[in-house]
């Protein structure tokens, strides 16, 4: 008589097998597209940005910024021009004639903005202000695009959405360790069906 996949591991495993093979896949999946979709948005842009784009050899690495600039005299402008403004992150300018921006999050915004979405602009040897924008304020497109860093981290909930994200993050892994030893497993008892059933 044939055997399953199931038939050929202990019991324990084989009832994990069954249940995990009649899960509600269609949620996880979406839950893997939407992983799969942020990571992947960015790996494919950062690929076309160093395609497309010259930039300068690096060699040894420069900040092209005038060291007379204050950065906490920036900040406080930034907090200025926009209102409930947070920073978090500063770009300093790698290459001759870029800015050095700020990027940061506004009180009370939405929980699937990201904490980098509005961003001040400043010239990177006079100080100047030279631009903001709230996110906000941007376009469809650019929001879309702000949420894929809360959504890909999972931290839009808190440390109960972290702990399942990180949960998600790691099955694939899991899930393939566990499919090699149910495949293992199987091919052994093949192999000692034969053997033996060679020797009647």
């Amino acid at each position: 008589m044939e055997k399953s996949v199931s038939d050929a591991v202990s019991p324990e495993l084989a009832t994990s097998f069954r249940q995990f093979t009649q899960a509600d896949w269609g949620n996880l999946n979406t839950r893997f597209l939407i992983l799969g979709l942020t990571g992947g948005w960015w790996n494919l842009s950062q690929i076309a940005y160093d395609g497309i784009f010259e930039h300068e050899d690096p060699g040894v690495e420069k900040i092209y910024l005038s060291e007379s600039i204050s950065l906490d005299n920036l900040v406080q402008q930034a907090e200025e021009k926009i209102l409930g403004y947070t920073t978090h992150y500063f770009a300093f300018p790698r290459e001759s004639g870029n800015p050095l921006t700020l990027y940061g999050a506004i009180q009370g915004q939405s929980a699937l903005r990201s904490p980098y979405g509005s961003m001040v602009s400043f010239d990177a040897q006079s100080g100047e202000l030279l631009s903001s924008s709230r996110i906000q304020e941007g376009t469809y497109f650019s929001q879309f695009l702000d949420s894929f860093r809360p959504l890909h981290y999972g931290n839009f909930g808190g440390i109960v959405t972290r702990l399942i994200w990180c949960l998600w993050g790691i099955l694939p892994g899991i899930l393939a360790v566990s499919g090699y030893l149910v495949w293992r497993k199987r091919t052994s008892v093949k192999k000692k069906e034969k053997i033996f059933g060679g020797c009647t």
